[in-house]
């Protein structure tokens, strides 16, 4: 009982404050997770079947979908990305050689206000009495408010699910690599670091966080070996849920090389993280996903 009342005083006080990961150039979604929202759209949000469109179909020429223009004078360190909403999901395949150059940032405020406007509804009668806001966050934020109980159910998520599933290469649990999937939702024990990551995103929605606050990332560890985690955005900055550890933490107090991440949560757009953060790694990396 003790222990138990250490553990809830503990969840209920509030973490050192993180940052927003400022974003890169355009990247491509993993193909494993592509894969997955092929089997599972219904796992990957409004977007998943333009994102399985726009994976089957060849890369179109960046000034097809997306512009980069010349950086304005009093921002000489900015390329503004300029997107076509009817071709959004085809950004993510218009800029993805490479992460972007050193000293330089790329302006996705078009990107957000266009996940931040709600659909255009019809137009209904006014309601005879005044309408109380609703209390769960909107479609279209890409942060949700950090409270203490907040706080306390992401560390719940990322410690149940840690110890729900036995890390386990995929070649042992499905016979193949790099295969996404929800273990536990398939009875199974063992997963991959990308199989953790779905299985949290899964349980903070159903907890009711919004997507749009849950990234899936990809990054480098000291090894230099490629690794899942998943990023909640909330309005304190961004935070870390991990298989690798039982902590949480600001995404700036890891010790990992910054790779792609998905933008506010969207199936469809990727990013390159516009600062790597980690130590110099070595150039050869694994192909697999720990």
């Amino acid at each position: 009982m003790l222990a138990l009342s250490m553990t809830t005083a503990a969840c209920a006080s509030l973490p050192q404050a993180s940052s927003e990961m400022a974003l890169g150039a355009a990247a491509a979604p993993p193909p494993g997770y592509v894969a997955f929202c092929q089997r599972q759209p219904d796992e990957c949000g409004p977007d998943a079947k333009a994102l399985s469109v726009a994976a089957n179909e060849p890369a179109p020429s960046a000034t097809a979908v997306a512009s980069i223009s010349a950086p304005a004078p009093d921002a000489p360190n900015v390329l503004r990305l300029v997107f076509d909403r009817d071709t959004q999901p085809r950004v993510v395949q218009a800029d993805m050689a490479a992460p972007p150059p050193v000293g330089v940032r790329y302006d996705w405020s078009a990107v957000f206000a266009s996940l931040n406007t709600p659909p255009q509804a019809a137009p209904v009668q006014p309601a005879p009495e005044p309408v109380a806001p609703a209390a769960e966050p909107q479609r279209g934020a890409r942060t949700t408010p950090l409270r203490p109980e907040t706080w306390a159910l992401i560390r719940k998520v990322n410690e149940q699910i840690n110890r729900a599933i036995a890390r386990q290469d995929d070649s042992i649990t499905y016979g193949e690599a790099e295969i996404w999937n929800l273990p536990l939702e398939a009875g199974l024990k063992g997963g991959d670091c990308e199989d953790y990551v779905l299985e949290k995103r899964r349980a903070l929605i159903k907890a009711g966080l919004p997507q749009e606050a849950l990234s899936i990332a990809v990054v480098n560890t000291l090894a230099g070996e490629s690794h899942a985690v998943l990023l909640v955005n909330t309005d304190k900055g961004e935070y870390v849920l991990d298989n690798l550890t039982p902590w949480v933490l600001p995404w700036t107090e890891t010790s990992y090389v910054w790779r792609e991440r998905q933008v506010a949560g969207s199936s469809s757009l990727w990013a390159f993280a516009a600062a790597a953060i980690g130590p110099s790694l070595a150039p050869s990396r694994l192909a697999s996903l720990r």
